[in-house]
Protein backbone atom coordinates (compact mmCIF):
# COMPACT_ATOMS: atom_id res chain seq x y z
CA UNK A 1 0.00 0.00 0.00
CA UNK A 2 2.74 2.27 1.07
CA UNK A 3 4.17 1.55 -2.82
CA UNK A 4 0.63 3.06 -4.23
CA UNK A 5 1.25 6.49 -2.49
CA UNK A 6 -0.34 5.70 0.82
CA UNK A 7 1.07 6.56 4.45
CA UNK A 8 2.72 3.34 6.77
CA UNK A 9 -1.18 4.24 8.81
CA UNK A 10 -3.00 3.67 5.94
CA UNK A 11 -1.53 0.56 5.17
CA UNK A 12 -1.86 -0.86 8.81
CA UNK A 13 -4.77 0.24 8.42
CA UNK A 14 -5.50 -1.96 5.60
CA UNK A 15 -4.12 -4.89 7.39
CA UNK A 16 -6.35 -4.19 10.14
CA UNK A 17 -9.40 -3.90 8.32
CA UNK A 18 -8.24 -7.19 6.28
CA UNK A 19 -8.44 -9.00 9.26
CA UNK A 20 -11.64 -7.54 10.68
CA UNK A 21 -13.01 -8.95 6.98
CA UNK A 22 -11.54 -12.33 8.06
CA UNK A 23 -12.88 -12.37 11.29
CA UNK A 24 -16.74 -12.29 9.91
CA UNK A 25 -15.74 -14.35 6.80
CA UNK A 26 -14.28 -17.06 9.39
CA UNK A 27 -17.63 -16.70 11.50
CA UNK A 28 -19.95 -17.00 7.91
CA UNK A 29 -18.04 -19.84 7.28
CA UNK A 30 -19.08 -21.66 10.67
CA UNK A 31 -22.47 -20.69 9.96
CA UNK A 32 -23.01 -21.33 6.44
CA UNK A 33 -20.68 -24.42 6.84
CA UNK A 34 -22.89 -26.33 9.68
CA UNK A 35 -26.00 -26.05 6.48
CA UNK A 36 -23.95 -26.35 3.56
CA UNK A 37 -21.66 -29.12 2.13
CA UNK A 38 -17.63 -27.62 3.51
CA UNK A 39 -16.37 -27.99 0.70
CA UNK A 40 -18.65 -26.34 -1.76
CA UNK A 41 -18.28 -23.56 0.23
CA UNK A 42 -14.82 -23.48 0.86
CA UNK A 43 -14.12 -23.69 -3.16
CA UNK A 44 -16.71 -20.23 -3.69
CA UNK A 45 -14.69 -18.49 -0.97
CA UNK A 46 -11.31 -19.26 -2.69
CA UNK A 47 -12.93 -18.61 -6.00
CA UNK A 48 -13.93 -14.88 -4.97
CA UNK A 49 -10.73 -14.47 -2.95
CA UNK A 50 -8.93 -14.80 -6.53
CA UNK A 51 -11.35 -12.17 -8.06
CA UNK A 52 -10.74 -9.79 -4.27
CA UNK A 53 -7.19 -10.13 -4.80
CA UNK A 54 -6.70 -9.59 -8.83
CA UNK A 55 -9.26 -6.29 -7.66
CA UNK A 56 -6.92 -5.11 -5.18
CA UNK A 57 -3.95 -5.54 -7.55
CA UNK A 58 -5.50 -3.35 -10.42
CA UNK A 59 -7.31 -0.88 -8.16
CA UNK A 60 -6.52 2.55 -8.12
CA UNK A 61 -4.83 4.28 -5.51
CA UNK A 62 -8.00 5.40 -4.01
CA UNK A 63 -8.29 4.97 -0.06
CA UNK A 64 -12.36 4.13 0.60
CA UNK A 65 -11.73 1.46 -2.47
CA UNK A 66 -8.46 -0.42 -0.98
CA UNK A 67 -10.13 -0.51 2.23
CA UNK A 68 -13.09 -2.37 0.97
CA UNK A 69 -11.08 -4.26 -1.10
CA UNK A 70 -9.12 -5.38 1.76
CA UNK A 71 -12.49 -6.42 4.35
CA UNK A 72 -13.69 -8.45 0.95
CA UNK A 73 -9.93 -10.27 0.28
CA UNK A 74 -10.00 -10.92 4.26
CA UNK A 75 -13.25 -12.41 4.11
CA UNK A 76 -13.01 -14.65 1.55
CA UNK A 77 -9.63 -15.55 2.28
CA UNK A 78 -9.62 -16.44 5.69
CA UNK A 79 -13.23 -17.51 5.31
CA UNK A 80 -11.60 -20.33 2.79
CA UNK A 81 -9.17 -21.35 5.14
CA UNK A 82 -11.25 -21.88 8.30
CA UNK A 83 -13.30 -24.03 5.72
CA UNK A 84 -10.12 -25.97 5.14
CA UNK A 85 -9.67 -26.51 8.84
CA UNK A 86 -13.49 -28.32 8.84
CA UNK A 87 -12.01 -30.26 5.21
CA UNK A 88 -8.84 -31.60 6.95
CA UNK A 89 -9.87 -33.72 9.65
CA UNK A 90 -12.42 -35.45 7.63
CA UNK A 91 -10.29 -36.50 5.36
CA UNK A 92 -7.97 -38.79 7.57
CA UNK A 93 -8.92 -42.30 9.07
CA UNK A 94 -8.86 -41.29 13.28
CA UNK A 95 -5.52 -43.15 13.73
CA UNK A 96 -4.00 -40.96 10.71
CA UNK A 97 -6.03 -37.99 11.47
CA UNK A 98 -3.70 -35.88 13.62
CA UNK A 99 -0.43 -36.67 11.77
CA UNK A 100 -2.29 -35.61 8.24
CA UNK A 101 -3.76 -31.97 9.20
CA UNK A 102 -0.25 -31.51 10.95
CA UNK A 103 1.31 -32.24 7.63
CA UNK A 104 -1.34 -30.56 6.01
CA UNK A 105 -1.17 -26.94 8.14
CA UNK A 106 2.84 -27.66 7.81
CA UNK A 107 2.97 -27.32 4.11
CA UNK A 108 0.37 -24.71 4.59
CA UNK A 109 3.32 -22.54 6.47
CA UNK A 110 5.96 -23.25 4.01
CA UNK A 111 3.95 -21.06 1.68
CA UNK A 112 3.66 -18.63 3.97
CA UNK A 113 7.31 -18.62 4.74
CA UNK A 114 8.37 -18.47 0.83
CA UNK A 115 5.55 -16.25 -0.54
CA UNK A 116 7.21 -13.15 1.33
CA UNK A 117 10.75 -14.47 -0.48
CA UNK A 118 8.70 -14.19 -3.55
CA UNK A 119 7.02 -10.84 -3.19
CA UNK A 120 10.43 -9.13 -2.53
CA UNK A 121 11.92 -10.99 -5.59
CA UNK A 122 9.44 -9.55 -7.58
CA UNK A 123 9.47 -6.37 -5.75
CA UNK A 124 13.04 -6.04 -6.37
CA UNK A 125 12.51 -7.02 -10.09
CA UNK A 126 10.38 -4.25 -10.67
CA UNK A 127 7.68 -5.76 -11.79
CA UNK A 128 3.97 -3.99 -11.87
CA UNK A 129 2.35 -4.52 -8.17
CA UNK A 130 -1.20 -5.92 -10.62
CA UNK A 131 1.30 -8.90 -11.98
CA UNK A 132 1.96 -9.76 -8.26
CA UNK A 133 -1.28 -9.64 -6.60
CA UNK A 134 -2.29 -11.52 -9.90
CA UNK A 135 0.35 -14.14 -9.67
CA UNK A 136 -0.26 -14.52 -6.07
CA UNK A 137 -4.08 -15.28 -6.94
CA UNK A 138 -3.05 -17.86 -9.19
CA UNK A 139 -2.98 -20.35 -6.66
CA UNK A 140 -6.15 -20.11 -5.20
CA UNK A 141 -7.91 -21.02 -8.38
CA UNK A 142 -6.11 -24.42 -7.91
CA UNK A 143 -7.11 -24.57 -4.14
CA UNK A 144 -10.43 -23.81 -5.55
CA UNK A 145 -10.80 -26.83 -7.46
CA UNK A 146 -8.97 -29.26 -5.86
CA UNK A 147 -11.30 -28.50 -2.44
CA UNK A 148 -14.53 -28.86 -4.85
CA UNK A 149 -13.61 -32.09 -6.21
CA UNK A 150 -13.26 -33.67 -2.63
CA UNK A 151 -15.86 -35.78 -1.91
CA UNK A 152 -16.33 -35.86 1.69
CA UNK A 153 -18.43 -38.73 4.01
CA UNK A 154 -21.61 -37.81 4.51
CA UNK A 155 -21.14 -36.54 7.83
CA UNK A 156 -19.56 -33.50 6.16
CA UNK A 157 -21.63 -32.36 3.80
Amino acid sequence: MVNAGLSTAQGISAGAILQAGGLIGALVMGLLGSKYAVNKLAAWFFAASVVMIVAYGWADSELATLMVLSAMMGFFLIGAMIGLYTIGPALYDSKSRVTGVGLAIGVGRLGAIAAPFAGGIMLEASLDVSLIYTVFAAPLVLAAVAVRSISLPMSFR
